[in-house]
């Protein structure tokens, strides 16, 4: 993966078109077809899944 700084990765998913839905206790994000960054924001979602949070 090309290494991208912070602000450039926060610009890309942020600028994302979709729309987040809750349904039977689930929480579904729902990409545009046409996007383009799609392997991206999946690869940062697992490495935010991968943190162990502090108490």
């Amino acid at each position: 993966m090309k290494r991208s700084t912070i602000s450039t990765i926060r610009f890309k998913l942020f600028h994302i078109a979709g729309r987040l839905t809750s349904h039977a206790r689930q929480l579904r994000v729902r990409l545009a077809s046409s996007h383009v960054f799609d392997s991206l924001f999946w690869e940062v979602l697992e490495n935010i899944q991968s943190l162990v949070l502090l108490h």
